[in-house]
């Protein structure tokens, strides 16, 4: 069996071929939380990696992070009207929430971004938010004489720390060659 993990970020891309206990090790961590639900962004300010993210969370979450993407003319102004008023009542209470969430990020990190940094791969990729792997993994079939590829294609959030409740499963896309 060959495992190879390939992992892109704009046009940034590094692939490694690892070992099969690296490619166990590597799959627990490609656990990401593909989006923060709208209360918990409402109450508690999410991403503090760096300024401009903390702000957007901080001061507008609900009006940049969920309001300005509905679609259509009327619904886009009843979202965002409706996202400032929530994002103005709540404001006290991320003020308070945000100094314990920004002291426990900042000694947390999310496990795939620390092994990119021991890897030592391109900077771009770990300093993303988000950043594209593709885990690849070929495997001879003796009795058919062909090899299977199965892949699994995941957009990973470096920012948040995984829990256990995660919605995002990676998808798996076998083929046979």
């Amino acid at each position: 069996m060959t495992y190879t993990v390939n992992y892109s970020f704009e046009g940034v891309a590094q692939k490694f071929d690892v070992t099969k206990e690296d490619a166990e090790i590597l799959k627990s961590k490609f656990v990401s939380s593909s989006k923060v639900s709208l209360l918990p962004a409402a109450l508690i300010p999410v991403r503090t990696n760096n300024l401009s993210n903390f702000n957007k969370d901080l001061f507008l979450p609900t009006t940049l992070n969920h309001g300005v993407k509905a679609n259509g003319s009327f619904k886009k102004v009843i979202a965002v009207a409706g996202a400032i008023l929530l994002d103005l009542l709540t404001l006290p209470i991320r003020l308070i929430t945000s100094v314990p969430r920004a002291l426990f990020n900042a000694h947390n990190q999310n496990p795939l971004r620390t092994h990119l940094i021991k890897t030592k791969c391109a900077e771009a990729l770990f300093q993303a938010d988000t950043i594209n792997v593709v885990f690849t993994e070929l495997r001879y079939l003796r009795h058919s004489g062909k090899t299977l590829e199965e892949k699994i294609i995941q957009n990973i959030n470096l920012i948040e720390i995984p829990s256990n409740d995660v919605d995002n499963e990676p998808k798996k896309v076998p083929r046979l060659f």
